[in-house]
């Protein structure tokens, strides 16, 4: 076997194995990543995210958002999307490409995911105004107090990117390095492409 075939076939553990590890390691440049969609109303919007878990035997990478945000409108219309990850020290970019599925408050993995939020999380989620209202001033912005059930647990979504293609890309002063990892039922193909 030839070495770069060696260093094909691991690719995928290792960037597995790299987006867990971002999860708890707040500096690390891959937990905060640029989630891009497209809706036929918005048109191509791009935002950044925080990777909050990854289930690689599944191929899903999570992250959280507000039921009311431009995000949940974007992946009703067209849940195909992009998450970005870019690692400066590295050199390394990682594109994740699949389908966002949307867990909502009346669904097991939201409230599993909200009973563990901090305070400050939920207060994120405890907002009168929808992400991108209009405010007269930042101080406008006016919270729902908490009596009995969290009012801010309605507006928490677990946000799952079922992975498809990951588009690998290494930038070096010796030359550019890219591969792909296309998934289909069950299989995975690996391949060299041109940067």
């Amino acid at each position: 076997m030839m070495v770069e075939d060696r260093e094909l076939s691991a690719l995928a553990p290792r960037i597995w194995e790299r987006w867990t590890q971002a999860v708890d390691r707040k500096g690390d440049p891959f937990r905060t990543v640029a989630l891009a969609t497209s809706s036929p109303e918005h048109g191509a919007s791009a935002r950044m995210v925080v990777l909050r878990a990854v289930e690689p035997s599944e191929r899903w990478l999570e992250f959280h958002t507000d039921a009311r945000s431009g995000k949940i409108a974007d992946l009703s219309d067209d849940p195909r999307a992009t998450l970005l990850f870019w690692d400066p020290a590295a050199q390394l970019q990682l594109r994740a490409e699949g389908r966002v599925a949307l867990y909502g408050a009346d669904t097991r993995e939201a409230a599993e995911r909200f009973a563990k939020l901090g305070s400050g999380a939920r207060r994120t989620y405890r907002t009168e105004q929808p992400a991108g209202a209009p405010l007269e001033r930042p101080e406008a912005l006016r919270f729902t107090l908490s009596s009995g059930d969290d009012p801010a647990s309605t507006s928490f979504v677990v946000a799952r990117l079922t992975v498809e293609r990951i588009d690998w890309l290494q930038l070096s002063d010796e030359g550019q390095r890219r591969a792909e990892i296309v998934y289909r039922e069950g299989s995975a193909t690996q391949r060299w492409i041109a940067p």
